[in-house]
């Protein structure tokens, strides 16, 4: 589980997005790292010529800057530290036992209602199509 009191606001999809991110930040990007408890920060190479200073506590990212929330720099700077815990996917056999066609059916009957637009209608039955 993450550790820590602002829990909520890293359970936020938004910043769930974020974490992922951060997880897929290639190794060479990371261009110097101090992993000391109370002491860490790291220079990351983004897409700017200088690489992001970031802390625990902020980062020098466009991202940052403009949300004041952690970015995927801050995540992947806790994610190594060892101080941000994540959940574990229990990958299951379907003990849900969802119909996953009378689900996609449910949804084509809502975007021929209006009640969905078509993007929302295709990323959720996308992701229904996937579950086995």
């Amino acid at each position: 589980m993450i550790q820590s009191k602002y829990r909520d606001l890293h359970y936020d999809y938004n910043q769930v997005k974020r974490i992922e991110s951060a997880k897929k930040l290639k190794e060479e990007q990371i261009v110097d790292e101090v992993l000391v408890p109370g002491q860490e920060h790291a220079l990351i190479q983004g897409s700017e010529p200088d690489p992001y200073h970031v802390t625990l506590k902020a980062c020098s990212c466009v991202d940052f800057s403009a949300r004041r929330k952690p970015c995927k720099h801050m995540y992947r700077l806790t994610l190594d530290a060892g101080i941000l815990e994540l959940p574990t996917c229990k990958k299951k056999k379907s003990s849900r036992n969802i119909d996953t066609k009378a689900e996609i059916e449910h949804y084509k009957q809502l975007y021929i209602q209006g009640d969905i637009d078509g993007s929302s209608y295709a990323k959720i039955c996308s992701i229904l199509a996937k579950i086995k």
